[in-house]
């Protein structure tokens, strides 16, 4: 049975070709075999709708209701139009109810549900064979709130509370942007949660954060401080992770049991790699802010000299960091070796001045026994020419 309505006033007219009034149902169709379709409504002019609902009490009843007790759908919602543009929707959803003087709870435009707890499929299902987007939402209120909300109300749900995938290297699975706001924003609420988790398992990014105006790429916060503001676990160390919690700078988790083939470094060679290794000052070509100054060495150099890091355009801070303890190791254990050779030049020194000292004393006592010898020789010389001059006289 088909119902047409061909309305003098032309496309875009309020009335109906069915119109069902009722406290139950307005209009209820039923499809008892496969493939078939309990209500179908089609809108051939412009502004048209297929199927309209309308609820003109408070209480909790719905404007379109769909139940599907088998295979198929509860609701099939299709645009065929060739002329279509961004204006059209196979679905559109509005809720113009409540109050616009004052704010408040008016309900929500759609709600999709799954009451059944043992139901693994999802609430709300959308796919896009286009370059479009399949799921577009936006809030044009300059008053606030989100374009979208995404919760998991049960602690005991270990799930993600929004979850996106992309098998695209080129294509984010979560694009987010905005003009002077936050892209992407998600809150954990009760402890242990995580608020934005991205996980790379091929080669592409879990997270990625791009930014051109004054604003941040990637924004962590955690105002109580007994959670993470940052989170990092991967890399080529496997189970390496770093974190941010409030400290001045990152802390990166590497215990004793992690390591394998550790080995102590050559201080004195690490030393005179080091000296060796050009460290210049320098600004990036690519810099928004031209005119920047840094001061370090490059990827490459720092390669060539020590040998460390998964390749040679990077520097990890650990690396660098090690470098640095090992240098100032090298420095301190070289700098304690020349204080006991000084204290050992200096206790040598001091003897040898005590032995100068004692040879001096020596000489002087030398020195006035020759004096004593000198004079004794001297008395001895006068008395023997004293005697022979009596002997003579005799």
């Amino acid at each position: 049975m088909i119902f047409n309505n061909e309305h003098p006033q032309g496309a875009g007219s309020r009335p109906g070709a069915i119109l069902g009034e009722g406290y139950g149902y307005g209009v209820e169709g039923i499809a008892e075999d496969g493939g078939g379709i309990g209500v179908i409504g089609i809108g051939y002019g412009k502004a048209s709708i297929g199927v309209e609902g309308s609820v003109n009490d408070d209480e909790s009843s719905s404007a379109v209701y769909g139940v599907n007790n088998g295979n198929g759908y509860a609701g099939h919602f299709v645009m065929l139009g060739k002329s279509s543009n961004a204006a059209s929707s196979a679905l559109y959803v509005e809720n113009p109810g409540g109050l616009t003087s004052t704010s408040g709870d008016y309900g929500t435009a759609a709600t999709f549900t799954i009451a059944n707890a043992s139901n693994t499929a999802d609430a709300v299902s959308a796919t896009t064979a286009g370059t479009g987007t399949a799921i577009y939402a936006e809030n044009t209120n300059a008053k606030g709130g989100a374009a979208g909300v995404f919760l998991t109300t049960n602690k005991n749900n270990e799930y993600a509370a929004l979850q996106a995938e992309s098998a695209s290297s080129k294509a984010a699975a979560i694009l987010g942007q905005t003009a002077s706001g936050t892209g992407v924003q998600g809150n954990a609420t009760t402890a242990g949660g995580t608020a934005v988790d991205g996980l790379s398992t091929g080669g592409g990014n879990g997270v990625i954060g791009e930014i051109t105006g004054g604003g941040s790429a990637i924004l962590g916060r955690s105002d109580d401080g007994s959670g993470y503001s940052g989170f990092f676990s991967g890399g080529s160390g496997g189970s390496n992770q770093c974190y941010y919690k409030g400290a001045p700078t990152w802390s990166c988790v590497n215990p004793a049991d992690a390591m394998k083939e550790a080995a102590a470094p050559n201080h004195a060679e690490l030393l005179e790699r080091l000296d060796a290794m050009p460290v210049n000052y320098y600004s990036l070509k690519a810099a928004r802010v031209p005119g920047v100054r840094y001061l370090g060495p490059s990827g490459e150099d720092f390669r060539a000299a020590f040998d460390l890091g998964d390749d040679d355009n990077s520097i990890a801070d650990g690396n660098a960091y090690g470098v640095a303890l090992a240098a100032a190791q090298g420095l301190y254990r070289k700098l304690k070796a020349d204080e006991a050779e000084i204290a050992d030049l200096k206790a040598e020194n001091l003897a040898m001045k005590q032995t100068l000292a004692d040879q001096q004393v020596a000489w002087a006592r030398a020195a006035a026994n020759e004096e004593r010898l000198a004079r004794l020789e001297a008395a001895m010389t006068r008395i023997t020419e004293a005697a022979l001059v009596q002997e003579a006289a005799r």
